[in-house]
């Protein structure tokens, strides 16, 4: 039985052979928790993936897909931003949303 979540949602279930993958190349395991270590690295690339899936709902289609013209609303490149959390620092790319140039007046 899975466990409830606070918001009433359930625990995703991460498989093991899934855990094993990420970790074949991990030879000692103070690399994961060291500075720029596996869990940083995990942590920036799942915010990243959750960024760009925020894009892609908001626009309507996937990154290099056919875009809607009547949204107005265009990826326009991306930046970088440092988190600061209980982790310490993480650098990850933001995705950037603008106006296509020839909405501009």
């Amino acid at each position: 039985m899975k466990k409830k979540m606070e918001d009433g949602g359930k625990h995703m279930s991460i498989r093991p052979e899934l855990i094993d993958e990420l970790l074949k190349e991990c030879t000692d395991p103070t690399q994961l928790l060291a500075e720029g270590g596996f869990l940083k690295q995990l942590t920036g690339a799942l915010v990243e993936r959750c960024l760009q899936a925020e894009m892609d709902v908001h626009l309507g289609y996937p990154k290099h897909g056919k875009r809607d013209e009547t949204t107005g609303n265009v990826r326009n490149g991306s930046s970088r931003k440092t988190l600061k959390g209980s982790q310490g620092e993480i650098d990850i790319v933001v995705p950037a949303i603008g106006m296509p140039a020839s909405n501009h007046s």
